[in-house]
């Protein structure tokens, strides 16, 4: 899904606002959401860590995902460098992507060691050392029997 964050002035003088808007329709922005934060919180934010500015801008309305509050992060930051608004794009396949490299870089680091899973999934052997003897599936007594004269037949039932 593509996404765009305005940042902009607010209502007032002290106030900054973030409107969402997404594309619900092919290549029509609609608007979700509008939220208001006053700028000395904001600031005083920015001017501790990335995780504190995040805190203040995800809202009970306004909850985007890291990708997308990291990259809204960054416009609030350009906002208060430059004075005006600004927009800030995002879509969701190059967060998918992102992640489908890192998931690939995983299962590359996982190398060679990953062959225990495979052989505690087909030892045979550890069975038959755990319970003394090989297992017969037809052996095997249950409390629950089943006629064959109780079938239900679906049709006769409607």
């Amino acid at each position: 899904m593509k996404q765009k964050f305005s940042i902009l002035k607010g209502e007032t003088v002290n106030q900054m606002m973030i409107q969402e808007y997404a594309e619900l329709d092919k290549e029509i922005l609609s608007l979700l959401c509008k939220e208001t934060y006053e700028e000395e919180t904001v600031q005083a934010a920015l001017a501790q860590n990335d995780d504190a500015l995040i805190a203040v801008l995800r809202t009970r309305n306004l909850y985007p995902t890291r990708f997308a509050v990291e990259k809204i992060s960054e416009g609030v930051a350009r906002y208060f460098k430059s004075g005006g608004p600004v927009d800030v794009h995002i879509d969701d396949s190059e967060c998918l992507s992102k992640k489908e490299k890192a998931c690939v870089a995983v299962i590359e680091d996982m190398g060679e060691g990953s062959t225990e899973i495979d052989d505690l999934l087909t030892d045979d052997d550890a069975i038959e050392e755990t319970y003394g003897e090989e297992i017969d599936i037809d052996k095997i007594n249950t409390s629950i029997k089943i006629a064959d004269d109780d079938a239900v037949d679906i049709d006769d039932d409607l």
